[in-house]
């Protein structure tokens, strides 16, 4: 049984024009662009926002009645998750395609990396101070605590997905992007929600993905 994809808005009613976006980002699941809000409907967010696009190759995975109703709470959880170290979410929309399905975020923009940032302090043949580094650390781990109490892991952690806030007025501060890879801890199994359907960089795996796609291991609730 299989249901007819249409395409479903979650979060904010806000809008930006296509012809008006730079790309920021690209990778093989796809795009993402810096964009500026043009109606704001019920939107409260900033004015520039990040629009990311991420394909699901296999659309029989989506149209199976199961797995989309557990995409629409995924997705309705990543929009109520606020968090100072994480990016926010304002809206996502599902895009069904003849071939795959798109699915479209709207996010806080941040134009800084860490690993950015770590590269300019190699090249200029210095270190973060322990001050900027503890701080850092800090961050990160009040950031993950927060999804870990939530029954989230994120899945896909390195410094090219830690944005660098640099609007608190006393240090930078980080932000925690991308955990829209996210897998429900409570849901997590190889036979579920499938890793694969979702792109992760292999070394930077969580302890608990890498025991999901053990073949002797699954994780259950």
């Amino acid at each position: 049984m299989s249901i007819q994809l249409q395409t479903v808005r979650f979060g904010s009613t806000c809008h930006y024009e296509d012809d008006d976006c730079d790309l920021i980002g690209s990778g093989s699941f796809g795009n993402t662009y810096k964009a500026s809000i043009t109606k704001r409907g019920n939107y409260v967010g900033p004015d520039v926002v990040a629009v990311r696009f991420f394909k699901i190759r296999d659309k029989r995975f989506v149209e199976n009645p199961e797995n989309y109703a557990k995409l629409q709470e995924r997705f309705e959880m990543m929009l109520k998750l606020k968090h100072d170290h994480l990016v926010d979410y304002h809206q996502v929309t599902i895009i069904p395609t003849y071939f795959n399905v798109m699915v479209k975020f709207i996010m806080d923009y941040f134009s800084d990396n860490l690993q950015s940032k770590l590269k300019r302090t190699e090249d200029s043949g210095t270190v973060l101070n322990v001050g900027d580094a503890i701080g850092h650390a800090l961050d990160l781990a009040d950031g993950l605590a927060f999804l870990h109490e939530n029954g989230i892991t994120h899945g896909d952690l390195k410094p090219a997905n830690v944005l660098i806030d640099g609007f608190n007025a006393q240090r930078e501060t980080l932000r925690i992007s991308d955990w829209d890879s996210l897998v429900t801890l409570q849901r997590c199994s190889v036979s579920s929600l499938n890793y694969k359907y979702f792109r992760n960089s292999a070394r930077c795996v969580s302890p608990e993905l890498a025991a999901a796609l053990s073949p002797r291991n699954t994780l259950t609730t």
